[in-house]
């Protein structure tokens, strides 16, 4: 993991798929939803110039430090995930499909660290950044922003990174 620090980020638009699934089933749902936006982007003829994301709501940062190893496992098959997949793009697109929007990500201050190795072990990271932020007194919103730097289908899963980031409330 990197250094945790604030950072300011530029309104970002984007398209992108939402969902609202449990964990195991993410990684199905987070493949057919890029693939179905770069399909989208092809058909529009728009390159894929930014990595793509994943968009979390209704997170809520204190529980992450207070419940169990037992209880985050057994949420894990129980709980849904609110979430929104997506590629940052240069200007409105035709969505393709149905479930597919125009979306903005906001300009504003975020928390964030990079994120080296598993996604399933991603929640480590975050635990950490929610730690740091409750040293510096500094009150995180209930939704966080991961974007995808490395490739999964041609990078090892101990060499995957992932910049995460946490908008301050």
């Amino acid at each position: 993991m990197s250094e945790i620090k604030i950072v300011s980020r530029p309104e970002v638009k984007a398209l992108a798929i939402s969902s609202n699934v449990s964990m195991w089933k993410m990684p199905t749902t987070m493949k057919n939803n890029f693939l179905n936006l770069a399909a989208c982007l092809k058909a529009n003829n728009a390159d894929i110039c930014e990595p793509p994301f994943a968009r979390y709501s209704a997170i809520e940062w204190q529980s992450l430090l207070s419940e169990s190893k037992l209880v985050m496992f057994f949420k894990s098959f129980t709980k849904k995930w609110l979430f929104q997949t997506g590629f940052p793009v240069q200007s409105a697109l035709s969505p393709t499909n149905a479930n597919m929007e125009m979306i903005t990500l906001p300009a504003g201050k975020y928390v964030t660290a990079l994120h080296k190795g598993s996604y399933m072990k991603v929640g480590d990271t975050y635990k950490k950044m929610v730690l740091w932020a409750n040293a510096q007194n500094i009150a995180l919103a209930p939704e966080s922003i991961e974007v995808y730097t490395s490739d999964p289908r041609i990078t090892a899963k101990e060499s995957l990174e992932t910049q995460l980031f946490i908008p301050l409330a």
